[in-house]
């Protein structure tokens, strides 16, 4: 992996509960109810972990603080037919093939309704983020990952087995993409993972119509404020990453993926509000 040296095991991610619980089989965290997180991880040097189990516990609080704003009781949720509605059609319409899988939760409590926004939350802002941005890290040297071959790998005892063997580069460059198919990838991929000059971060609302509710206005700003400082945390331990071997990887690129904010342009940092492309 470009950005330290652990590749991230997105697919090891369970979302249980009130937590980001890591598949226990692989030995990444047990539950500590004494940690901020809920979790206590059993890799130290696991930076996707470390950052990102803060954001998630920042996005958690807010949707706690926005929750406990308009539903003062569980009875509130239970009445409230829109949101019921909407529930319905993520279980029923949006993911019909498993409505009847027994990992849904039922929209009865404030509890489990902080559970799912918080889950929506995440997903396309910090989890987006650490699979987008560093992209062109990675893609942006079009030989690390290749988007097509255009020969088969040679069979012994050939000619062409005989030039792969005296020359395994040319051969290599001759068998996958072309230069324009390479060019076209990389020129992709960096404006996929480029943050445009009008992005809107996590915790940031650029037009304040968005509500006139001075309670909502002051989670916001505490929101942004917790996220300063899983800002300050990620910087503090990009500053101490030769403590800390999986932070900078063997191209000296620390990894910053889940630091919130960021400038325009190709940074490896930011998480956006939302996917926009």
């Amino acid at each position: 992996m470009l950005f330290g040296n652990y590749v991230l095991p997105f697919d090891s991610l369970l979302y249980v509960s009130n937590h980001i619980l890591f598949d226990n089989d692989r030995g990444m965290a047990v539950e500590d109810p004494s940690s901020r997180h809920g979790l206590k991880l059993l890799i130290q040097d696991y930076p996707f972990a470390e950052d990102g189990l803060e954001v998630w516990a920042a996005i958690k609080q807010w949707a706690t603080d926005y929750v406990g704003i308009y539903y003062k009781t569980d009875e509130a949720v239970q009445a409230d037919d829109e949101l019921q509605a909407w529930w319905r059609e993520i279980r029923h319409i949006g993911h019909g093939d498993h409505a009847n899988a027994d990992w849904w939760v039922d929209m009865t409590t404030r509890e489990a309704l902080i559970e799912t926004l918080t889950t929506v939350l995440w997903i396309p802002s910090g989890h987006h983020a650490a699979v987008n941005f560093g992209q062109y890290a990675y893609f942006g040297y079009m030989p690390n990952y290749p988007t097509m071959t255009r020969l088969l790998i040679p069979e012994r005892d050939t000619p062409e087995y005989a030039q792969m063997l005296s020359n395994p580069e040319a051969y290599f460059l001759k068998t996958v993409s072309s230069q324009g198919e390479a060019t076209l990838i990389m020129a992709t991929v960096e404006l996929l993972a480029q943050h445009m000059a009008d992005e809107e971060y996590l915790g940031e609302r650029k037009d304040p119509r968005w509500t006139s509710d001075a309670s909502a206005i002051e989670a916001l700003d505490r929101f942004r404020k917790a996220l300063l400082d899983v800002e300050k945390h990620v910087e503090d331990r990009v500053k101490c990453a030769n403590t800390i071997s999986h932070r900078s990887g063997p191209t000296m690129l620390d990894y910053t993926l889940l630091a919130p904010y960021s400038e325009p342009g190709l940074t490896f940092r930011g998480i956006p509000n939302s996917i926009s492309i």
